[in-house]
């Protein structure tokens, strides 16, 4: 869900051929979902020992990429708190909470909250 300068209550499917789970060094994960319309939930977990160490999360309402105005994302990995409620070799599922996420220009934001699951 969304609230602020677009609001949206977004139902998205996991992408598995455009995500890694884990990427290529072991220690994260790239995952996206998205849907017909062109709504996106893109998210980079990065681990450390096991444990979440920071997270990316992008939000396209709709959008794909930056060039989207209606694309906003967590570029400092400051604004979101992302938790983890399973981490295992079967599933990644968890929650996020973003505040005052930005587009690209800087002219719109978003507050965004949710959950989400992938599977290898």
């Amino acid at each position: 869900m969304t609230t602020g300068d677009v609001t949206a209550s977004l139902l998205l499917t996991y992408d598995r051929e455009a995500s890694e789970f884990p990427t290529a060094d072991g220690e994260g994960f790239d995952q996206l979902w998205t849907d017909a319309n062109g709504n996106v939930l893109r998210m980079t977990l990065d681990m450390a020992g096991g444990e979440l160490s920071s997270a990316f999360v992008a939000v396209g309402a709709p959008g794909t990429n930056v060039d989207d105005e209606t694309y906003f994302a967590d570029f400092v990995r400051s604004q979101c708190d992302v938790q983890l409620t399973r981490f295992d070799a079967t599933e990644v599922a968890g929650t996020f909470d973003c505040v005052e996420l930005g587009n690209f220009n800087d002219d719109m934001s978003i507050d965004a909250q949710g959950t989400f699951s992938a599977i290898p």
